[in-house]
């Protein structure tokens, strides 16, 4: 009788370690599925903001470019207006500078 107390006192043990090991399984499968989600949600939006950069011009007028170098905060840009500044304040800077290395020439 106490071999088999001690087998019933083992088997629920080990019944509870299995319960125990299939909850962790299943949240383990549904964050996994929640990140491939999420994944495949920022592969979409990579792909949509390349198309973004690559077909919408990013040329900005001087208007454009004073209203977005004025607003405090650029993380609260969209990404092409973020980029159409960095392209616009490098090209400006570089422009400066031929200007003034022709006019050294002259």
């Amino acid at each position: 009788m106490r071999v088999e107390a001690q087998q019933a006192v083992n088997n629920d043990v080990m019944r509870r370690r299995q319960e125990a090991i299939a909850h962790e399984l299943d949240s383990i499968r549904k964050r996994q599925q929640q990140l491939e989600t999420t994944n495949e949600r920022l592969q979409d939006k990579a792909i949509d903001i390349r198309h973004s950069l690559n077909n919408d011009d990013l040329d900005l007028s001087d208007v454009q470019y004073q209203q977005l170098k004025l607003h405090a905060n650029q993380d609260d840009f969209a990404l092409k207006d973020f980029v159409a500044v960095c392209i616009t304040t490098a090209f400006s800077f570089h422009m400066k500078f031929v200007q003034q290395s022709l006019s050294a020439l002259c």
